[in-house]
């Protein structure tokens, strides 16, 4: 695309337009004509959400999501040493652009683009009986201030659990996934459904 060069009219404009909600491609003819001053009081009320019938449109916003719904796997092997949840994901859900990448078959989201987080997870599961299953999310480090235990306490027992927080990433593939860690040697689970979802919330 080549570069263009807009008024400060056209440029206040834009701005308006695209924090509105509405392309500006879609005026062309017309852009530029409205004084800037009346664009900047226009983003001023959006960014207040004062503006009757309009509200604020977040161009930076990007999110992903990777989940299960049919556990049928049983994962064997795990130790009280943190280990990557592994063979446990089998769908893509949204996703927004190029920014984030899903791999499901990998166990994790890419994120390609920096920025902070929302980083959320929830997942039920059947376990081995009274054993105390930890599970922190992963997002260029640990997240322990997203972490969740719960603890299965009979055989066969649909256990569930699940939390958030904010991460920030910089660079490009940065992985998010659940990382695990039970309180016995040779614990195991099954999956019933398990859901992780990123979204954008600032630069």
């Amino acid at each position: 695309m080549p570069d263009r060069k807009y008024s400060s009219n056209e440029s206040f404009e834009r701005i308006s337009s695209i924090l509105g909600g509405v392309n500006p491609s879609d005026a062309e003819e017309t852009l530029g004509l409205k004084p800037w001053n009346e664009s900047l009081a226009l983003i001023a009320q959006l960014l207040e959400g004062s503006k009757e019938g309009s509200r604020l449109s977040v161009p930076i916003q990007k999110f992903g999501q990777i989940y299960t719904w049919t556990g049928t796997v049983t994962l064997t092997g795990y130790t009280t040493a943190w280990t990557k949840i592994t063979g446990a994901f089998q769908n893509s859900g949204e996703v927004s652009d190029t920014g984030i990448t899903l791999q499901p078959t990998q166990d994790r989201i890419l994120i390609n683009d920096w920025g902070v987080y929302f980083v959320s997870w929830n997942m039920s599961y059947i376990g081995s009986p009274n054993v105390d299953y930890k599970v922190e999310p992963y997002c260029f480090t640990g997240m322990p201030q997203a972490a969740a235990v719960s603890t299965p306490r009979s055989s066969g027992t649909v256990t569930s659990m699940g939390s958030s927080g904010f991460a920030e990433a910089s660079g490009s593939a940065i992985q998010v996934s659940l990382y695990m860690q039970p309180s016995v040697t040779a614990a195991w689970f099954i999956p019933q459904t398990i859901q992780v979802s990123v979204l954008r919330v600032g630069i």
